[in-house]
């Protein structure tokens, strides 16, 4: 059980050597850019959760301030018993839309019996998001975004329990924009991940995997503020992903993220004037990822 929220004040390193140094195996509690402080006691600790010193891009009224966040996780007091399963995927789900957070205590299983309950949540979900997003109504696509939810939720684990054996993520989604925008639900918060588990092991299995699904959704991987290029290009054929996608893209001004022609390019052109930008030149073929 966790230990009840304590007001304190505690140094952003302490934070820190708490996330480097947990026990792995035990349950923990990430929360992901909720834009207000959160205090927890972590692992016997008393310390506070910094929110995200970043600016979330902001659209409107309906700006979901998940679009840009960040990961800050400590542990749950208490180990949980042996075979002590996580909570049902549905409910970790719900927490993580509604609080930003994602607590696990064991690695993640979406069941067949759970898995329309599920889909029903992130249509809900999509359905806020989509709010956002100029241009014609998309169709929700279930199966893209449900795949993407338990990717999340195995990111969060492996990373969490610092499991250092195989990793493999991967979305076998059609990217059509309608899976682009669903898959979003989930992935827009895994760039959070990805930076985390760099930072621990740049060349991990974690960080790599990561890197190569981020790199394939690219709506999504644009948050990830990576060097190199995308593997799918930015073109969603649909105008209110690509100016999305624009603005996200105002966000890090990659290079090799910044679009070579048609109407991505158009649409970055067009943000980055509004916002006082130069456009990056986009990086030559041999330079790309």
């Amino acid at each position: 059980m966790p230990c009840a929220p304590t007001r304190t004040d505690a140094p952003k390193d302490a934070l820190r050597q708490l996330v480097d140094h947990h026990r792995p195996g035990t349950g923990l509690r990430y929360t992901l850019g909720r834009g207000r402080t959160g205090r927890y006691c972590l692992g016997g600790a008393r310390v506070t959760i910094y929110p995200s010193t970043k600016p979330h891009l902001a659209r409107g009224q309906n700006a979901n301030p998940y679009q840009r966040a960040t990961v800050s996780f400590g542990m749950l007091s208490g180990t949980p018993a042996p075979g002590n399963h996580m909570r049902p995927f549905h409910d970790w789900l719900n927490r993580l839309l509604e609080a930003g957070e994602s607590v696990q205590e064991a690695p993640p299983l979406l069941s067949s019996v759970e898995r329309p309950a599920v889909a029903a949540r992130l249509h809900a979900a999509f359905e806020l998001h989509a709010l956002d997003v100029a241009g014609p109504p998309l169709e929700f696509d279930a199966e893209a975004a449900t795949d993407a939810a338990v990717i999340l939720a195995t990111a969060c684990w492996l990373h969490a329990s610092a499991d250092g054996g195989d990793c493999v993520l991967r979305l076998d989604a059609v990217p059509s924009a309608s899976a682009h925008l669903s898959a979003d639900v989930a992935l827009r918060l895994l760039p959070s991940v990805y930076r985390r588990a760099r930072m621990r092991a740049a060349d991990g299995p974690l960080t790599v995997a990561l890197d190569r699904l981020l790199r394939a959704w690219p709506l999504s991987g644009v948050l990830a503020d990576m060097d190199g290029a995308p593997t799918t290009l930015p073109d969603f054929r649909h105008a209110g992903l690509q100016m999305l996608y624009a603005e996200r893209l105002a966000s890090t001004r990659r290079a090799g993220w910044v679009p070579h022609g048609g109407p991505a390019r158009e649409w970055a052109e067009r943000v980055f004037a509004e916002r006082g930008f130069d456009l990056p030149e986009p990086l030559r073929e041999d330079a790309r990822v």
